[in-house]
């Protein structure tokens, strides 16, 4: 560790005003110094600096930060004032070179806050600084929040987006908790990415359906009509039909021979009649001219 951090934190803790360190138990302070030489000492990666904080609900607290470079993932730690009782707060920071992937399960892409289950168990008698790092390191190792390949000076130089959730021989618990929370996590996340296109698939199915459904009303919708114009039709012949089966009926003597065939059409006015007898008279002066001229041809008639 460099002698120039621990001057820093002893600077900062001197500090006073609005740059007094919001730590009110002298008991805490301590073990916070600990906590951060030590974490500075095992990360060179890391350096101190302190900084304003805003609380969602508008407070604001002058608070010490750890910012570097770990897995390759540059983080930025917030020691909160109920720290080391409560857990800090670990934000990926922000970067040019990179973005977080969206569906990294202990990343927020939103916010780029962290919560791995060493933070979401955070006991103080157990967990500090260093194991949190530790455990960040060797999550990131497994599953890089950054989307691209990243290098570093950091003890692990080279990541990528992959994971590998094999176990060597001999792992701590919270190693093994914490692959076997990314193993969750990960087949969770498949399995919505799965359910996602699996329901966008129905959803076009039933689009399709949908139209499917609709043109087959149209068509039947159609027959319809067109039945009901067959059967208008059919009316009307129906009726045609009854009408030639009445007048037949009517004229039963003409197949029987008893009536001309003449007297079977009527003239319904006086014009009509005078039409018919017209015709009739022309008709009649054809026959007879046939006739006479038959007979002077067989010599029965002579000029």
């Amino acid at each position: 560790m460099a002698p120039s951090a621990a001057q820093f934190i002893a600077t900062a803790f001197a500090g006073s005003g609005p740059f007094s360190l919001c730590y009110p138990d002298h008991k805490c302070k301590r073990l916070i110094i600990s906590h951060l030489l030590s974490l500075f000492n095992e990360f060179p990666s890391l350096s101190p600096r302190a900084s304003h904080f805003t609380t969602d609900d508008g407070a604001t607290f002058y608070l010490l930060v750890a910012t570097g470079t770990i897995a390759a993932t540059p983080l930025t730690i917030w020691l909160l004032p109920t720290y080391p009782s409560g857990p800090p707060l670990v934000y990926v920071s922000q970067t040019a070179a990179a973005a977080i992937t969206e569906d990294h399960p202990f990343v927020n892409s939103a916010t780029r806050a962290v919560f791995t289950p060493y933070l979401l168990t955070w006991c103080h008698r157990r967990a500090n600084l260093v194991g949190l790092v530790r455990n960040l390191q060797r999550v990131f190792h497994l599953y890089s929040p950054l989307l691209p390949t990243t290098t570093t000076n950091d003890s692990a130089a080279t990541t990528t987006t992959g994971f590998s959730l094999s176990l060597p021989s001999h792992v701590s618990k919270q190693e093994a908790i914490d692959r076997l929370a990314l193993a969750l996590i990960y087949d969770i996340s498949g399995f919505r990415r799965q359910v996602i296109a699996e329901t966008n698939d129905l959803l076009n199915q039933r689009s399709d359906l949908e139209d499917r459904r609709k043109r087959l009303e149209d068509g039947i919708k159609e027959l319809e009509h067109e039945n009901l114009r067959l059967e208008e039709r059919m009316g009307l012949m129906n009726s045609q039909i009854h009408s030639l089966q009445k007048w037949l009926e009517e004229r039963k003597e003409v197949r029987s021979g008893e009536m001309e065939v003449e007297k079977i059409f009527e003239c319904v006015d006086r014009k009509s009649r005078v039409v018919l007898e017209s015709s009739a008279a022309d008709l009649a002066i054809e026959d007879v001219m046939q006739k006479l001229d038959r007979a002077l041809q067989e010599g029965l008639v002579e000029l």
